[in-house]
């Protein structure tokens, strides 16, 4: 376990691991921590320098510093910031979950220079779909989300880090996502962009043709739907969701996004 001390005294839990530039850092989402990253991160590491934190309010975050009861969208983006600079990462791959895709995306946006790519997984792209969750409790959405029996253990992993949720921190950055794309100034992001979504996702069902040109537009964007999968397809389908990451991160610049592809064999394999 490592941390960092922020700015304001508060801790920022992080996890890594492998070298290579430039690394990768991935971001959760509303419910968990890291630990749902483990797989991901393995497999990242194996060419790549892999990062993983705890949002402030999160995971070891809270652990470490228990009156941290807040979840502030500033807050995180500097403290994603902050932890940048603190290890000395100029560039990074971005690859957020939920509201670690927000994140993400936001980050794209506001800092283009310090990402070199970003891969979005379960992202909302709408913030009425956010509405009917809002009023859940973190355990009453686990309760929708986790309905997949075939994850492993690592699902489990993810199931009983909701218990450490913090139900404010959840409202807040729940509330967050619904008024996001309001906010979002629709300018072009300069990165390749990869988004990512499971076919049978009950918070965010993948966007259907007519509401994709509603994105934000990118330098090369390309959106891809792992079949009969839920809300965590890094855990939910490990097999097919690390095909496609290892597929993104070694991409070269001249490479075309839209060529990636989930193909027929994978397919099967999730059938």
């Amino acid at each position: 376990m490592s941390a960092i001390l922020l700015d304001n005294g508060s801790l920022l839990h992080y996890e890594v691991m492998g070298r290579g530039r430039p690394p990768v850092l991935f971001l959760h989402s509303w419910l968990g921590s890291w630990r749902y990253w483990l797989l991901s991160m393995e497999e990242a590491a194996l060419h790549r320098r892999a990062y993983a934190v705890d949002l402030p309010g999160y995971g070891g975050s809270v652990a470490l510093d228990p009156s941290t009861k807040e979840f502030h969208v500033e807050q995180a983006l500097d403290a994603v910031l902050f932890f940048l600079n603190t290890l000395g990462v100029d560039r990074v791959i971005l690859v957020g979950h939920g509201l670690g895709g927000l994140l993400a995306l936001e980050m794209a946006r506001r800092h283009p220079h310090r990402v070199d790519r970003l891969l979005t997984v379960s992202l909302p792209w709408n913030g009425v779909l956010m509405t009917r969750w809002q009023r859940s409790t973190p355990r009453q959405l686990a309760g929708k989300l986790f309905v997949q029996t075939k994850g492993g253990d690592e699902l489990e992993v993810a199931r009983q880090e909701v218990e450490n949720t913090n139900e404010e921190v959840f409202r807040q950055s729940m509330a967050w996502a619904e008024t996001y794309w309001s906010m979002f100034p629709g300018a072009t992001l300069p990165q390749p962009w990869l988004l990512l979504y499971g076919e049978k996702d009950p918070l965010v069902p993948p966007p259907p043709m007519e509401k994709q040109a509603q994105l934000p537009q990118a330098a090369q964007r390309h959106i891809l739907v792992v079949p009969q999968t839920g809300h965590f397809p890094m855990l939910e389908q490990p097999r097919p969701f690390h095909r496609v990451l290892r597929a993104f991160l070694a991409m070269t610049p001249e490479q075309d996004l839209t060529q990636l592809r989930l193909r027929e064999e994978w397919q099967r394999r999730v059938r």
